[in-house]
């Protein structure tokens, strides 16, 4: 905002009853009933502003009982996961005033327990000044840093009354690394290998675990994420791997063996194949070498390799292997563009048996994420331009591909249906004025629905077999819109019962 006119309409805004249509929506499908009586009753929002204190976040977190402090771990904060979330790298510190604020407030509340407290201090004086007190064990609370700085121990004679036991100092550098969200945020990041990577070797499950198990509170799953994970290994077989939420890739079958599978043709996986036959592996994320017990065998390794699906290779009638191929936007990008991946697609088939993954062509996801968010600013013009432009864009390139009317006619049915969805999701966004994850991800996954079909069609055309299946067929998530993790079983039973018979069969 830059004038008090944008100030005056923001915080009306801000005030405003909530309205109806949102408080049904959160309370039928998001379980959350808060809205329901502020929207009838037309009670408006209480605006709090505060003042910007420019400076570094620190956070500490203190065991007490009784109003008082037994121990306490200060830290400020190097990294985050993104601009307002949790902590990813923190460097221990001492600060007096932080100490005796929490001192006065853990006394005055008279405080028992695990409690977290978030401050910011001021770049030009040094000052601390608090800004949110948690109830809880932070994710720092485990960390045993000597005398006063063991959390746990500290606790536990207080409950027990005997006298605190700390446990080992688990390092000398002061700098800390979490284990994973510093991983997930720079696979690559230098605080991995200089400070003290909080790994917990001595539980590989755990390790698999907190790699499968996202935090459903942030969104460091993203797409970005998830391609950065997997850009470190090498795989012999191909994998099955999601992008986001609803599973947005689309793959489609070239001479009966190609479907969705993996982000990438080439992906490096130092554990063999041949030791490791469908086995959890779990290895060191900062690139050291690890011994993992595994099947009362030890296996040496240099990445972490959470647990995969994996899809055999498929050899028949004497051809080779099955091939893996994915085509990126700009290579699907117009009719000049897939007409050139058809011609590869269609001399890679006859060799071996291909499996070709489709992105969405160029620039189409964000014309389509640019419709939802005009929707949701009620822009119902502009959102509906998108789509008539986006509409003409697939019907041009259909046009230039496919020569037979009565397939035309069949993708051009099919393009139908996932625009007519898409512009239902933009009409219920701008209903509620309000864009959720789930409708998010359903819209930017038309993308590649469209595309899909498309890349099949033309390579009939050119008298390959091929038949295009949605990921939505294959790939099972969880229900964390906006940054879904895959339910790795659940996809690989769906694979087996969808492919493998289509394999079989061609």
């Amino acid at each position: 905002m830059h004038t008090v006119e944008e100030a005056e309409r923001a915080l009306r805004a801000l005030a405003a009853p909530p309205l109806l249509a949102r408080a049904a929506k959160r309370a039928l499908l998001d379980q959350d009933k808060r809205l329901v009586w502020p929207s009838l009753l037309r009670r408006r929002s209480t605006v709090n502003a505060q003042a910007f204190i420019a400076g570094r976040e620190a956070t500490s977190t203190v065991a007490c009982w009784k109003g008082t402090v037994l121990a306490g771990l200060h830290f400020e904060v190097l990294k985050k996961a993104k601009s307002a979330g949790h902590a990813t790298v923190v460097s221990l510190i001492e600060n007096p005033e932080v100490s005796a604020a929490i001192e006065r407030i853990v006394r005055r509340l008279n405080l028992s327990g695990l409690h977290g407290f978030d401050f910011i201090l001021e770049s030009l004086t040094g000052n601390a000044y608090l800004i949110e007190i948690n109830p809880r064990a932070t994710q720092v609370g485990h960390l045993t840093l000597g005398p006063g700085r063991d959390l746990p121990a500290a606790l536990l004679a207080a409950l027990a009354g005997g006298a605190i036991r700390p446990a080992p100092k688990i390092t000398e550098n002061d700098t800390i690394a979490l284990f994973p969200q510093e991983w997930i945020r720079d696979p690559e990041s230098p605080f991995l290998q200089l400070g003290y990577h909080d790994v917990p070797w001595e539980e590989p499950g755990l390790i698999r675990a907190c790699v499968r198990e996202r935090r459903k509170q942030s969104a460091w799953y993203s797409q970005q994420s998830w391609l950065q994970a997997f850009s470190t290994f090498r795989l012999r077989m191909p994998t099955i791997a999601p992008t986001n939420g609803r599973a947005r890739t689309n793959g489609l079958i070239s001479r009966a063996r190609s479907a969705m599978q993996s982000q990438a043709e080439d992906i490096n996986r130092p554990c063999s194949s041949a030791e490791l036959p469908q086995a959890h592996a779990a290895c060191s994320p900062s690139g050291l070498s690890a011994d993992i017990q595994l099947n009362g065998k030890t296996f040496s390794a240099k990445h972490l390799l959470q647990h995969h699906a994996v899809l055999g290779q498929f050899k028949g009638n004497g051809r080779e292997p099955l091939r893996i191929m994915k085509f990126g936007g700009t290579s699907v990008a117009d009719a000049s563009c897939i007409g050139k991946v058809v011609e590869i697609i269609r001399a890679a088939s006859q060799e071996s048996s291909v499996l070709v993954v489709v992105s969405a062509m160029s620039g189409v996801t964000n014309k389509l994420i640019e419709a939802a968010t005009r929707a949701e600013a009620g822009d119902r013009k502009s959102a509906a331009a998108i789509f008539e432009q986006l509409r003409n864009q697939h019907d041009e390139a259909l046009a230039a591909l496919i020569s037979s009317d009565a397939e035309r006619n069949r993708v051009r049915r099919n393009m139908q249906e996932c625009f007519q969805e898409g512009e239902r999701l933009c009409q219920g966004t701008m209903m509620l004025r309000e864009l959720t994850l789930r409708a998010r991800d359903s819209i930017s996954s038309l993308g590649e629905r469209l595309s899909a079909p498309l890349v099949s069609a033309a390579l009939v055309g050119r008298g390959v077999t091929s038949e295009a299946i949605e990921a939505t067929e294959i790939v099972v998530t969880d229900s964390c819109h906006g940054a879904a993790e895959p339910c790795m079983d659940l996809t690989r039973q769906r694979c087996e019962a969808r492919l493998l018979p289509l394999l079989r069969r061609w």
